[in-house]
Order: C-alpha cells, then sequence, then structure tokens
C-alpha cells in the first residue's frame, strides 16, 4: 500500500528537482553580469547553446532520478532526452539571432527530409535498437530465432546484435530483422514437447497367456506409472501413451509428454526414454530394435 505514495512523491522529487535546474539554468540570463544587449544577436544565441550544453550535463542524472526506467533502458532515455534539449536550443538560438522561424523550420523539414531518406536504413537499425532495449524480447546467452537466423545472443548494439551459432561462429544482424519478424526465444518457453515412437514385438503381447488388448492396456499402464514418478516431467499436462499401428516388426506406440525447461532437456530426455523401457519390461514385453525417435519440439 505504501509503493503509490512513494512513487508519487518521488515522481514530484524529480519534477522539482529537473525545475530547479531550468531555473539554475534561467539565472545567466535574468542575473548575467553580461550587459543586457549580450543576450540578444549572435552573442545571444551563442549563449543559449552554451545553457543548453550545461543542461545536458543534468539530463542523466534526471533520467536516473526519475525511478521510471530499468538500468538498461537508462541509456536510451537520455539520449532521447540530450536530443530534445539540443533541438530546443538551436530553435532559440536562430530566434535569437532574427531569423524567421517559418524559415527555420522549412529548412530544417527538408534538411529533415534529405538525411531521413539517405539513412533510413540506418534509422530503423538505430529504433530496432531502442526497442530491443526497451522490450528485453531476450538477454544475453539467450537461444533466439529470426529472419531465418538462430543462435545465442552474444552482443547488443544499438545498430545490430550479435548472434553465435553451435561453432562459435558469429553473425551480425540488423535490429531491423528483429522489428519486421518473429522473434522466438526458445530460453524463454516453460515446457519441452516429448514425442517418441517406440515398438513392442508382437511375440511380447501374445506369448504370456493374456489377451493381446489387455497386453496393451499392461503396457500403457506401465509406462504410464514410470513416467509420472518423474519430477521432470509437466504433471498438469497431458502423458499420452497410445497404440498407434501395426509395424513391420511389432505394434507401434506413441509417447508425449511436456518436460519442465528448467531440468536439461538431454539428460531428461534420456530418463523418459528408461522410463519407456522400464514399463515394457514391467508389462513382460519386449521392445523391438527399431524403435526410434520422431521428434522434439519447443512449447
Amino acid at each position: 500500500m505504501m509503493k503509490k505514495p512513494l512513487s508519487a512523491l518521488r515522481t514530484l522529487w524529480t519534477i522539482q528537482w529537473t525545475i530547479d535546474q531550468i531555473d539554475w539554468i534561467s539565472t545567466l540570463y535574468t542575473h548575467s553580469l553580461l550587459p543586457k544587449s549580450f543576450m540578444t544577436g549572435a552573442p545571444g544565441a551563442a549563449y543559449t547553446l552554451y545553457a543548453g550544453y550545461c543542461l545536458k550535463v543534468y539530463s542523466a542524472d534526471i533520467v536516473a532520478a526519475s525511478g521510471w526506467f530499468n538500468e538498461r533502458s537508462m541509456d536510451v532515455y537520455d539520449q532521447i532526452l540530450k536530443l530534445f534539449i539540443n533541438v530546443a536550443s538551436i530553435m532559440l538560438a536562430v530566434w535569437q539571432v532574427g531569423l524567421p522561424m517559418e524559415s527555420a523550420l522549412a529548412l530544417g523539414g527538408a534538411s529533415g527530409i534529405a538525411v531521413g531518406l539517405a539513412t533510413q536504413d540506418i534509422v530503423k537499425n538505430l529504433l530496432g535498437g531502442v526497442v530491443i532495449a526497451t522490450r528485453r524480447p531476450f538477454r544475453l546467452g539467450d537461444k533466439v530465432s529470426t529472419g531465418g537466423y538462430t543462435g545465442r545472443v552474444r552482443e547488443v548494439g544499438w545498430y545490430d546484435t550479435v548472434l553465435t551459432y553451435d561453432d562459435e561462429s558469429p553473425v551480425y544482424i540488423p535490429n531491423s530483422v528483429f522489428l519486421s519478424n518473429t522473434v522466438v526465444n526458445a530460453d524463454r518457453r516453460r515446457f519441452r514437447f516429448f514425442n517418441e515412437i517406440f515398438v513392442v514385438q508382437y511375440q511380447g503381447l501374445t506369448s504370456n497367456g493374456m489377451a493381446p488388448s489387455k497386453m496393451v492396456e499392461k503396457v500403457q499402464k506401465e509406462i504410464l506409472h514410470k513416467i509420472n514418478d518423474l519430477d521432470s516431467v509437466v504433471k498438469h499436462k497431458d502423458i499420452l501413451v497410445n497404440p498407434l499401428r501395426f509395424g513391420k516388426f511389432g505394434m507401434e506406440f506413441e509417447c508425449k509428454c511436456y518436460i519442465d525447461n528448467r531440468y536439461n532437456w538431454f539428460r531428461e530426455n534420456g530418463r523418459v526414454i528408461s522410463a519407456i523401457a522400464d514399463g515394457v519390461d514391467a508389462a513382460g514385453a519386449t521392445l523391438a530394435t527399431s524403435t526410434f525417435l520422431v521428434a522434439e519440439y519447443g512449447a
């Protein structure tokens, strides 16, 4: 309950602190020892640009004191604030020199269009860097896929992001790729999907005096029991062991379950396969030699 009042007080303090800094800059004009005539024309414009420079010195403190931004995105907003101060200082300096504001705006607009057309790819990449820094779709070390690239994030810059393949070769991807493509972060999935087809010999389903249908049910029951004993298997999602088809070497079964991503996938994948083998053995049946892994997907 105390967070909102404290946040409001912090916000008010930040606003007041910012006003104090701006007021300090204004004293350069109101209490300057320089003659008033100096505050207009070219000298006044230079004085304004210097005042803007002084205010930019405090921009990082203003952003940090607000408490609104995380540490990683703080630099982004600091640069945005510096850009705003630069624009405001230049526009005020233009007015002090005596140039028509309309002409300055028109010149700035024409120059902006020309520069924008020439640097649109750079702007897209920088914008992508801002989005990555603020939204944080991935962190260093995460395995991500986007735009046909898959690798682990080694470095995130303002212009590009570096991924590394399994052989550690770096791939430099422009940040605009992350804006125009879906980003899949494999390390943020909660579960991994296990899907295995295994084959039980026909002889094991018919040679123990039980009806084949009862033997199939026993195989299913024993495997489910063994898999449910594993801590890594997600219990609130379906665990399926079903007969699939009559194969060349025996009856094919399919096993589906989800493994918690907090566990090592390769180790737990092997443990589930071992549980299947133990379940088949406990049921008195025998695996055929054609058992094979079908697929592994993220979920």
